[in-house]
């Protein structure tokens, strides 16, 4: 039975390995699951790391009525810069939110349910706050949530997902779905975001691509210390913690107010980001040096270094999430202690990009 040319029902045959939650987010680890089921032989931190996932990314956010400037560790294009590497057909699509669509025989989008037809999965992202079906997790709004649509029943009016969080399949309604992806808690923006991958014509094995590993330590690197890379962000954020707090040293109640709330939902939002992820960025990247050393000939010494500054950069986020946040002193005692572990991040991931960028002539050397 067809519906406007659409059949009823859909379910394309998917098989899944069910992922440590330490090995990525729920975006890198569903590109993972995709590129497995097409037969690319790829793991999550290989997604990551080919993709430059590390950044010190700050989004300007309305939090409970408050503008807030958010700290994010990762690049959120890391996995579609990961597929463009390896000439995987990745296309980002954008959905223009329509208030009819519910009312109409279809209700969502004919582009991603004509893909589903042809027996692609879909990736969407959306809000996990509206995901009901976890119900074993405290949901916070995080908009940048990613799952596979795996089916449909227009009847039921209901789509099949898969979810990396829970590592289950679940039934959501069509309308809980298209509302999580538009009703951004961080901002007014009627912009839907979904990935169409299509099976690459000749799957090779990417461990075997040793030029796509140096190439994603140089890209990385750069992005890391070039002049406007994301260590000036880094900066320009302590910079802004400085004037704030100068003013309410003068005496400004606004800004100490405005202060500590920053502090507070910024260690509170790192810790809920490594709570839903499993673990820190940091970390997930510290696993992609050690899976390409085994394919790479370097000598000890610099792999040992790469690990050491990650490690470094990884203890001053968890630093954040948890000692400043929990520590009893004043305001400006616990700003300091925010800027220092700024200041280590920093440091740590400018030795870090000036290594990555070495990697390349330290092949040569060893040749």
């Amino acid at each position: 039975m067809l519906v406007d040319g659409i059949p009823t029902r859909v379910r394309i045959d998917f098989h899944y390995n069910e992922m440590p939650r330490e090995l990525g987010d729920c975006r890198t680890q569903a590109f993972c699951m995709i590129l497995n089921h097409y037969g690319y032989e790829i793991t999550a931190q290989e997604i990551f790391g080919i993709g430059s996932g590390l950044d010190f990314h700050i989004k300007n956010i309305n939090y409970n009525g408050f503008d807030l400037p958010l700290i994010s560790g990762r690049n959120f294009d890391a996995e579609n810069n990961c597929c463009k590497i390896l000439q995987i057909p990745c296309k980002e699509q954008t959905l223009v939110y329509n208030s009819d669509i519910s009312s109409g025989n279809l209700c969502f989008d004919r582009d991603i349910l004509e893909i589903l037809v042809e027996g692609r999965p879909v990736l969407i992202q959306c809000d996990v706050y509206y995901m009901t079906y976890l119900s074993d997790i405290k949901r916070n709004h995080n908009q940048y949530h990613m799952i596979i649509i795996l089916g449909f029943d227009l009847e039921s009016r209901e789509f099949t997902v898969l979810d990396s969080v829970s590592g289950q399949v679940h039934t959501i309604a069509m309308s809980q779905l298209y509302m999580s992806m538009f009703e951004k808690y961080y901002g007014d923006e009627k912009v839907g975001i979904w990935y169409d991958i299509k099976q690459p014509e000749n799957i090779c094995n990417q461990r075997k691509q040793i030029d796509k590993y140096i190439e994603s330590f140089m890209n990385q690197g750069n992005s890391i210390i070039k002049n406007d890379g994301y260590l000036e962000e880094i900066k320009k954020y302590i910079d802004f913690l400085n004037r704030i707090r100068e003013c309410a040293k003068q005496g400004s109640v606004n800004h100490d107010n405005y202060l500590k709330f920053i502090l507070e939902m910024n260690c509170i939002l790192i810790r809920k980001q490594d709570e839903l992820n499993g673990s820190c960025f940091r970390h997930l990247y510290e696993k992609y040096l050690n899976e390409v050393s085994t394919h790479l000939s370097l000598n000890n010494e610099l792999w040992n270094d790469l690990v050491m500054y990650i490690q470094q950069s990884e203890a001053a986020f968890k630093a954040l999430s948890f000692k400043v946040r929990y520590y009893n002193g004043t305001t400006y005692e616990k700003c300091e202690m925010f800027i220092q572990n700024l200041e280590k991040i920093y440091k740590a991931e400018k030795e870090l990009g000036t290594k990555l960028m070495n990697i390349r002539r330290n092949l040569q050397d060893e040749k």
